[in-house]
Formats: structure tokens, sequence, C-alpha cells
């Protein structure tokens, strides 16, 4: 059989075609695998450029979440320190208007980044999905350093805002970038309960996201996600601080030291105790505890469409390459 021209003018073998639907083939064969699964290879420009802009999105959510509850905080230290003894508001009201706070920070924060990269904006529930849903590795390490990325960028700008790195009065320099536990709470116990309001949280993220209805989207995983965290905040965060985020912890502790050391101060209030492991990995404990929870108890027929749609997708992929 002759070879065939096409529009360039190159010479093409007429068995061209059965060799391309078969590398096809071969190719979904690798990325769904015998039960669905499978690992993610080398994508096309266009699954690329969708990588990029989930990371991106990622960044920008994170730093919205963060900057919400840092700012949050630092304006309500601000009042305080500007009034003085006049400055009259009792503890009660500071933990609501901060786990109020909190709690739009994280409804804001998946406005902006659901719709591109499904707003995970937090490096535990990215490394709970990983373990449990098939989230990409590869994928799910850069989701985690665009967060810790957005983070240390909200962390700056409330730094520059309120504290001048360095160059503004001391009065305004107080601890509203990180959480800590209570006072009299023993490490053990501090993990503990970062470990179970993490779980508590990743739980209720499965349930919201895989119910029957209404159909997930960016409002109603936003305010149902919000109201999760501040339930979690309200009656638990006080023994651990309620951080439920490594990214909410490390990248502020980190701005903080920097300030601190500006200021010839060192790492007196940052890591000058162990306090930071806690609210950084007892969370990555929690996260997957959490997962681990909604298998147990969901609905079976809910998993098996959950599985099946990861599998639509893996497919929507191959069909772009």
């Amino acid at each position: 059989m002759s070879n065939v021209t096409n529009l360039t003018g190159m010479s093409i073998s007429p068995s061209l075609p059965t060799a391309l639907a078969k590398r096809h083939d071969d190719r979904r064969q690798e990325l769904l695998g015998d039960d669905g699964g499978g690992i993610e290879f080398s994508q096309p420009l266009q699954m690329k450029e969708n990588l990029w802009l989930e990371l991106k999105g990622e960044m920008l959510g994170t730093g919205v979440l963060i900057l919400g509850i840092v700012a949050g905080n630092a304006t309500m230290a601000r009042r305080e320190a500007d009034e003085g003894d006049d400055f009259n508001l009792d503890l009660h009201s500071k933990t609501m208007f901060g786990n109020l706070g909190g709690a739009f920070s994280v409804v804001a924060a998946f406005f902006v980044s659901f719709d591109s990269s499904g707003a995970h904006v937090n490096p535990a529930v990215t490394f709970a999905f990983m373990l449990f849903d098939g989230f990409p590795v590869r994928k799910g390490i850069l989701y985690m350093v665009a967060q810790l990325i957005g983070s240390f960028l909200a962390s700056l700008l409330c730094c520059m805002m309120f504290t001048g790195l360095g160059s503004q009065d001391e009065k305004y320099v107080t601890n509203f970038y990180h959480t800590s536990p209570s006072p009299g709470t023993d490490m053990l116990t501090a993990f503990l309960a970062e470990i179970q309001c993490t779980a508590m949280l990743l739980c209720g993220i499965k349930f919201l996201a895989h119910g029957t209805a209404p159909k997930p989207n960016k409002f109603v995983m936003g305010f149902g996600i919000g109201t999760l965290v501040f339930f979690i905040l309200t009656n638990m965060g006080y023994l651990s601080g309620g951080c439920l985020n490594p990214a909410r912890e490390f990248p502020p502790r980190v701005m903080r030291f920097i300030d601190s050391w500006v200021r010839g101060k060192g790492i007196e209030g940052t890591f000058d105790t162990w306090e930071w492991l806690c609210p950084t990995f007892a969370p990555m404990i929690g996260a997957p505890l959490g997962i681990a929870m909604y298998k147990l108890c969901s609905n079976s027929d809910a998993q098996k469409a959950f599985k099946q749609k990861q599998k639509n997708k893996k497919m929507d992929e191959v069909e772009l390459s």
C-alpha cells in the first residue's frame, strides 16, 4: 500500500493511525490501570497549564485565608494597644471575634480558589487526599509548596502593615501571627486536641463534598467548612490553639521570627520552645484520621460514586492527551 502525504507534504505510512490508536490505548491503561487507579505520568501542555492555574489558585486561596486570620488578630491587638486601659473587651468577646474571623476567612479562601484548584488551602488536607483519595503525589507536593508560599507572603504583608517589619512602636508587637497551646496545657494534651480537631474538620469536609444534595460548589463548601471551623475553634480550639492547618502556623511563625530578629530579639517567642511542633505536625496526623473516620461511617454507595467520578476525570485527562 502506498504512503499518504499530509498537509505539510510529509509522507505518512497507512499503519500510523493504527500505531497512534495503540499508543492511545497504552496511555489509557497506564493512567487508569485495571482498577481505575493509576499513576500520573508526563502531561500535555494543556494539562500543565491547568496545573499552573491550580497552583496559583492554591497560593492565592491560602494567602487570603492567612491574611484574614492574621490581620484580624492584628487589628484586635492593635486596637487594644491604642486604647490601653480604656479598652474594655472581655476574653469571651475576643474569642468570638477571632473565631468568626477565622471562619469567614475560610469562606473567602473558598470563594477565590475553589473553581481553580478545589481550595485545599491546607497542606494537611492535601496530604490526606494523597493518602486516601489517589491525589497525585507530585501534584500534591506542588500544592503544599504553593500553600506555604501563599501563607508566607500574606504573613509578610501583615507584618509590613501592622508592625512595620521592625520599624513601628514596640507596643504593637504581639503574637498575632501564630497559634500556641493554652497556659497549663502540656505538649501531649495539645497534640491530642489538635489531632482531634483536624480529624473532625476533614471528616466534615468529606461528608460535605460527597453528600447527595446540595451539589458541592464554592458557596456550599465555603460556608459549610467555615461553620465547621467556627464550631471546632469555639468548642475545642482553646487547648491547642486551634491551628488545623500547618500553613496557618509555620510560615507566620517564621515571619514573626524575622521581625523579632530585626528588632534584636532573636528567637524569643518563636522557636525558643518546642510548642511549634504541635500545630505544625499534629494536623498532618489528624487529617488522614478524619478521612479514615469518614470511610468507616459513610455510605458505601457514596464512596463508589466518588471513585467513579475520579475514574471519569482521569479518562478525560487521557482524552486531552
